[in-house]
């Protein structure tokens, strides 16, 4: 029973340091986002920018030298890439955890947590929770698959003009200042994240069993108790043989991994020591608690009462059958939730089986973009939809490539409550977007008809023409773009309706319904 009881308390202190770690490791991913941020800083977002980067870089030496601040572009996926304009005298060398920048003459050169070629320096950075290079713009824009499009950090150890700063920046890029500062695109760490929630259940599994098995020795080892009462044991001594063991793991695991973390690791974020500490401190008196109400048991142990059998054990039964059920109901929660997490597992693998059964397609999912076309994308530019148009009308005229989609827009938002009630229309209506190309490969026939673009509906739904107009016009306009639509309005739509025999079932190509289409409404 110490045995087990010791290996609880091994895993609470593993636990509670996992946890600070956890923490601390998900807030070193925001820090390492956001080095060279000041008190003082200053975020400008940047999109369709379409100055020659030799320009910018100009402008922003200008911007350096005449502000004394640091101008430092962020660009954030797998790897944080930063670079910048940096003025020497007020750049915020404690955040990198560097005391100088050594740039070649010509701008080369790196300072990176991660073992590269050309690396000037290390950036300190914890458990290397994200890649991070620091380099100079002039060396960012030689690689011209890169954007200038997205986020920079004026920044300075110094207070600075911010006004007139924006206000530069306005003029120079032809952006207004409320553009200028609004966030193109939010980025999100996840600190609640599965390893925490796991580790989470493992913890309260420890302290229950824990607690479940300290209490209950003393009952256990009655024989042994009243020997030691017998020959004069305080109570306090008697508590201690059965304490003693997890007192000394709990101090000694804490003192190794604290002299562990101070000596192994090249960088220890501010809090890290402090919120070790305290989570050891906390579980040391979670298990003075659990000492103390063993201390309570083997009080009412007296001499007499085990002369006399010590047939009451209200107090120790009663909380050990409370710490059972406690666990038992934990248990069932526990695999209640594993039930319900291999039920969707096994449901997520037989639509990949499914998905995979519809043939061996190539996608555009696989397709990589270079930094120019991803930074386009983050900024919510028109650059990457374009691209992204022309790259598919150029596989449709090569390769016959095919296009397919699954949506259920809304109709109750759109239509008027007349309408729904004369037509009993529902509040979405499923809509399969597919070109011919698609539809022709699974043997689909299409209706004999002159226009590019048209909305193809079951010919069951014959005789309903004026509903079908009216879901017809509502899909080609919530079809276009938003700015498209603020031109127009859903009378103004001129469709063509054509109508498919036969009852047909469609893979839905969409992760968010696992369902086929049956008889859907084409587009």
């Amino acid at each position: 029973m110490k045995k087990i009881s010791n290996f609880c308390m091994l895993l609470l202190l593993l636990c509670t340091t996992f946890f600070v770690f956890n923490v601390n490791y998900t807030r070193e991913v925001v820090r390492i986002q956001e080095m060279g941020k000041t008190t003082a800083s200053l975020d400008v977002y940047l999109k369709d920018v379409n100055e020659p980067a030799a320009s910018v870089l100009r402008f922003f030496e200008d911007v350096s030298k005449e502000y004394k601040v640091s101008i430092i572009k962020t660009d954030s996926g797998d790897e944080v890439v930063k670079s910048g304009v940096f003025d020497k005298d007020t750049f915020p060398y404690q955040e990198f955890g560097i005391s100088s920048l050594d740039f070649t003459t010509d701008g080369e050169g790196v300072y990176s947590n991660k073992e590269i070629s050309n690396k000037l320096g290390t950036i300190p950075t914890f458990l290397k929770a994200k890649p991070i290079q620091l380099m100079t713009f002039k060396t960012y824009i030689k690689d011209t698959s890169r954007s200038l499009n997205g986020r920079y950090t004026i920044t300075s150890t110094q207070e600075m003009d911010k006004d007139r700063i924006v206000q530069k920046w306005s003029d120079f890029f032809k952006i207004d200042q409320a553009t200028l500062l609004e966030p193109t695109y939010k980025s999100a760490v996840e600190v609640i994240n599965r390893d925490l929630l796991l580790s989470a259940i493992v913890f309260v599994l420890a302290i229950l069993l824990l607690v479940l098995v300290t209490v209950y020795q003393p009952m256990m080892e009655m024989k042994r108790v009243g020997v030691q009462k017998l020959l004069g044991f305080q109570d306090r001594a008697v508590l201690a043989d059965v304490v003693k063991g997890n007192l000394y793991l709990l101090l000694g695991g804490a003192l190794v991994i604290n002299l562990g973390v101070c000596f192994l690791l090249d960088y220890r974020p501010k809090d890290l020591f402090p919120m070790l500490w305290l989570s050891h401190f906390l579980l040391l008196q979670l298990y003075l608690f659990i000492s103390w109400l063993t201390y309570l048991l083997i009080q009412k142990m007296t001499i007499s009462s085990l002369l006399k059998g010590f047939s009451s054990f209200k107090f120790g039964l009663l909380f050990n059958y409370l710490m059972k059920i406690g666990t038992t109901i934990l248990l069932t929660v526990l695999l209640v939730g594993v039930g319900k997490s291999l039920e969707q597992e096994n449901k997520e693998l037989d639509y990949q089986k499914q998905w995979i059964s519809q043939g061996n397609y190539l996608t555009l999912e696989t397709f990589q973009l270079n930094d120019n076309l991803w930074q386009e994308q983050l900024a919510g530019s028109g650059q990457a939809v374009d691209y992204f148009y022309r790259f598919y009308q150029d596989l449709v005229e090569k390769t016959q490539a095919g296009y397919v989609q699954s949506s259920s827009l809304p109709v109750k938002n759109f239509v008027k409550s007349e309408q729904i009630q004369q037509y009993q229309l529902t509040d979405t209506v499923d809509v399969y977007y597919a070109n011919r190309n698609f539809l022709k490969s699974k043997g689909f026939k299409l209706p004999d008809t002159g226009t590019k673009k048209v909305i193809l509906m079951p010919a069951s739904t014959k005789g309903e023409e004026d509903k079908n107009q009216l879901l017809g016009k509502l899909i080609a306009y919530l079809s276009m773009k938003y700015e498209e639509q603020q031109k127009r309005t859903i009378e103004e739509m001129d469709v063509e309706i054509a109508y498919y025999e036969g009852d047909w079932s469609f893979f839905p190509y969409n992760d968010k319904r696992k369902e086929n289409l049956y008889n859907p409404t084409n587009y």
